[in-house]
């Protein structure tokens, strides 16, 4: 994909993991929202809060797919 994020690494028994989402993935849409820059993700995700579902639009190969996401807290550094 020409554009979107591409998912590095997901943690274990996170959010994203229980939704389905791998390594190698990129998003492109989180809810009625294109994502192109990592900078378009973190703008969409300040306006949500922990325990709320969002959908990401995902390519994985050649393949779209759509996910529902329960997001959580930040984890600590």
């Amino acid at each position: 994909s020409d554009t979107g994020v591409l998912v590095a690494e997901v943690v274990d028994d996170s959010p994203a993991a229980r939704a389905g989402i791998r390594s190698g993935d990129v998003i492109v849409r989180l809810d009625d929202a294109e994502i192109s820059v990592v900078e378009d993700l973190f703008a969409e995700l300040r306006e949500h809060k922990p325990g709320e579902t969002v959908t990401l639009e995902l390519k994985r190969d050649s393949e779209t797919r759509t996910v529902d996401v329960t997001l959580g807290d930040q984890p600590e550094r």
